[in-house]
Parts: structure tokens; C-alpha cells; sequence
């Protein structure tokens, strides 16, 4: 009786944060999200004490360096706080929608489309185009072959960056290999698929993009729908078993051989 009272009381309480958020996480949406990004990527241990220790040795810091405060006391009163308590970090964290529950079963969902996700990916995208560049996955044709090319590949007009050679005085153009079939196909048995770009800045050490992924086969792998006669069934495993991982690896050009593409395991 007294569980499902204090039960009631704690759902109440996480519904007056949810539609009045303390006057931090309102003026500070971008905090919140931090807080809430962070919680999230470690429910597995959460505790007050967790967020606790990101407020007053990351998130609050940056923030005081952001608003040009030295003080920290001075920075929680001007959102009306005296200190950060474990009670304080459980109010926001009823606020941003996380709740303190009794274990039970549920199911996995993949955070790919989550925001902060998103996010990432873009930077993620970004940092890897850049270092493409110090990447063998340029080819360098002559312009004159490019205007006969681009009969065929009206695209090779939009992109390409051109350049004279300055040895032969030759106007050239440089193109990413992938922009093209032909491009792929001239520079598949180059060692590492392509050229480094002309426009590598002297003394740059050129970077190989080493892409890796793996899957997990688990031993008991069962469909949600099997036969059975009248109530007759037959008997399954309460698990899935012991599993084995693959990992793989791909690499530019030839540059996984037989001998140094390492083993699956």
C-alpha cells in the first residue's frame, strides 16, 4: 500500500516538472538537451550522483566561461539556485522525461534518428570529406579528355577542381574516383584505389579511411510465428543463447589482400 502510494506521488510530481520545467532548464534549452543527451547514452548506470558530477565538472563550467562568470555561486543564483543537490538533479531529470522505475522486460530501439545523432553524423561528415582529401581517392585527367568525357557525363562539367600541371604546362582537372564508373574502373588495380589529391598541402602525411562494422549471430534465432499441433508446442530456450561476432573491415583499392585483411573472428 505504501509503494503504490509513493508510486502515485512520484508520478504526480514528474507531471508538475513535465509542464512547469525549473527555471534552468528553461532558460537554458541547450543544457537541457546536454543533460538529456547525456543521461540517455548511460541509462545502463544513471544516478543523481552521475549527472551530479557532468554539472560541476563539465556542463557548468563551459557555461560560466560562455556567460563570462568566474564565480560559481554567483552563476546558480542568477538562475535561483544556492547549490546542486541530488534532489535537484532528480527534479530536472523528472523534467526531461526520465522516470525511476521497477526493472522490467521491454525492447531495443536504435537512437540512429535521434537528434543529437543527427547532429553528429553531419559533423562526422564533415571531419571525413576533409580528411578525404589527404586520401588516395583523387584521379587526374587532362582537360581536353574531360570535355570529351563529359559528353557521356554531362556531371563531370558541375564538379572537378582544374588545375595546370606546372611540368608540362597541361591544363588538367582533378575528380574524386567515385564521381564517374570509368574513374572507378581505371584506378581499380592502383595499390590504394586512387591518387592523392594535387591539392594536399606539402608535408601533410596522407590518411588511409579504414571503414569497420560487425554483427552478432546469436545460437537460438527463432521467428515470432511456429507450427504447433492442437496445444501441443514445442518446448524453447528462455534465451538466445550463446553468440559468435563477425567483424569486418573494408579498405580502399587492393589494399586488403588475402594476407593482410585480418581474420574474422
Amino acid at each position: 500500500m505504501v509503494s503504490e502510494l509513493q508510486r502515485g506521488a512520484e508520478i504526480s510530481q514528474s507531471k508538475q516538472w513535465e509542464s512547469r520545467p525549473p527555471s534552468f532548464l528553461q532558460a537554458n534549452p541547450d543544457a537541457a538537451m546536454y543533460i538529456q543527451a547525456y543521461a540517455k547514452e548511460r541509462l545502463k548506470d544513471l544516478d543523481s550522483k552521475l549527472i551530479l558530477d557532468y554539472l560541476h565538472e563539465t556542463l557548468i563550467p563551459k557555461m560560466m566561461i560562455d556567460e563570462n562568470i568566474t564565480n560559481k555561486k554567483k552563476f546558480l543564483k542568477k538562475y535561483g539556485l544556492t547549490k546542486l543537490c541530488p534532489r535537484t538533479v532528480i527534479n530536472w531529470l523528472h523534467a526531461l522525461g526520465f522516470r525511476y522505475e521497477e526493472h522490467r522486460k521491454n525492447f531495443y530501439v536504435d537512437n540512429h534518428e535521434d537528434p543529437a545523432t543527427v547532429r553528429y553524423r553531419w559533423k562526422f561528415v564533415s571531419r571525413y570529406l576533409l580528411m578525404e582529401k589527404r586520401s588516395h581517392r583523387w584521379i587526374q585527367i587532362k582537360k581536353s579528355e574531360m570535355l570529351h568525357l563529359s559528353k557521356q557525363y554531362p556531371v563531370l562539367l558541375q564538379v572537378g577542381c582544374e588545375y595546370v600541371n606546372k611540368e608540362t604546362d597541361v591544363e588538367m582537372v582533378e575528380y574524386h574516383v567515385d564521381t564517374i564508373p570509368e574513374f572507378q574502373t581505371r584506378m581499380e588495380n592502383v595499390k590504394f584505389g586512387g591518387n592523392l589529391s594535387v591539392r594536399i598541402p606539402p608535408g601533410v602525411k596522407p590518411i588511409i579511411i579504414i571503414g569497420q562494422d560487425e554483427v552478432i549471430f546469436k545460437q537460438y534465432l527463432f521467428r515470432m510465428r511456429r507450427w504447433q499441433h492442437g496445444q501441443t508446442r514445442a518446448a524453447m530456450p528462455k534465451d538466445d543463447g550463446a553468440g559468435v561476432m563477425v567483424s569486418g573491415f573494408k579498405m580502399p583499392g587492393n589494399l586488403a589482400s588475402a594476407s593482410t585483411c585480418p581474420k574474422m573472428t
